[in-house]
């Protein structure tokens, strides 16, 4: 059996780790702060953190969302003064918190509904077509040979 890295935290210290920085999260700290106290990378401690909350049953990712979008909502409310009042830094710190917003609610996510077996849809184009290439008239070569 490979040996296992040293440096290669055992699962229970991820799952204790990972259990923190969503404390840390919850309690408002970014995933740089969270990385820098945890001695973790920014790239990991979100994906701590997101393996954390698909480990939480719906009820409580759903108070989770609740708190995300409350402080959100504050955020947005101090600055949004300024923001309409054309303070350009303001309008930038808007528009991340609903882009955030956004994204936390899916809504940017982009929904399809297809029930259209694409094999079929290819058969039935490719059969709308046959006919009339059946019929097409071959047109004289525009470059005959003149040695025939």
């Amino acid at each position: 059996m490979g040996k296992r890295k040293k440096n290669v935290p055992k699962d229970h210290e991820r799952a204790e780790r990972a259990k923190r920085a969503l404390q840390m999260r919850l309690a408002g700290a970014t995933y740089a702060e969270i990385g820098q106290v945890l001695g973790i990378s920014q790239g990991t401690a979100w994906k701590d953190i997101a393996r954390e909350i698909r480990a939480i049953p719906a009820t409580e990712a759903t108070e989770l969302r609740q708190l995300e979008l409350a402080r959100l909502d504050r955020l947005q409310r101090a600055v949004w003064e300024d923001a309409v009042g054309g303070n350009l830094r303001a309008v930038d710190r808007v528009v991340r918190i609903i882009e955030r917003r956004a994204r936390l609610l899916g809504l940017d996510s982009i929904q399809v509904e297809a029930s259209v077996d694409v094999r079929e849809a290819i058969r039935d184009a490719v059969a709308t077509f046959t006919p009339e290439l059946d019929d097409t008239p071959t047109l004289p070569d525009p470059m005959p040979d003149p040695l025939e």
